[in-house]
């Protein structure tokens, strides 16, 4: 993407951060709001997830921009990269972070997981706080003809429900030389509000 030259540096303070990479990337973040906490207790292998968001303004490769960073943190035992964890490999079948700001200002974020054994949450916010914070998560996953997601679903225990689809004609980016060939998200790129 681009050269830093080595110039990286990351200072976060409460409620805060300043992230620059030489002429690639300077973006300054302001907390959204409480961070949501995820915790799954396991005799062998918990796990600690803690999230935060950001809204950012800046500079990528010189273009202005601003949208949203995820500043997470994760807790589970020494000797494991992430993607030999137990989570990562066995558990998780659709952990999706996402995102919205809407019309009015509001800005609605969180993490939404569907997996086995039933490792199923639902932690959401804005930012006043929690909205939902649930792990009685019930919900599908749509496959198209090539076995990745199209739909995603995932309703509460109130009831409520979160669904994500593909956007007509939409697909996720492949990736050449990645070992499972495509960018596992759908995201749209939207040009900064003025």
């Amino acid at each position: 993407m681009g050269d830093s030259g080595g110039a990286f540096r990351f200072e976060g303070t409460p409620g805060k951060f300043e992230w620059s990479e030489g002429d690639l990337l300077s973006l300054d973040g302001a907390l959204v709001g409480p961070g949501v906490q995820i915790y799954a207790p396991d005799e062998r292998e918990p796990i600690l997830y803690i999230s935060e968001l950001y809204k950012v303004n800046g500079t990528v490769l010189g273009d202005d921009v601003e949208g949203f960073v995820f500043w997470d943190h994760s807790y589970w035992p020494a000797g494991y990269d992430w993607k030999e964890f137990r989570v990562f490999k066995d558990l998780q079948l659709g952990w999706e972070a996402y995102a919205n700001e809407y019309d009015d200002g509001t800005i609605e974020w969180g993490h939404l997981c569907l997996g086995r054994e039933g490792f199923n949450f639902a932690g959401v916010a804005d930012q006043n706080g929690a909205v939902v914070m649930d792990s009685g998560v019930t919900g599908g996953i749509d496959l198209g003809d090539d076995d990745w997601a199209q739909r995603t679903r995932w309703k509460m225990s109130s009831g409520q429900e979160w669904t994500f689809e593909l956007e007509e004609g939409g697909e996720t980016l492949r990736i050449h030389g990645s070992p499972v060939g495509r960018l596992p998200s759908a995201g749209r790129a939207h040009p900064p509000r003025r």
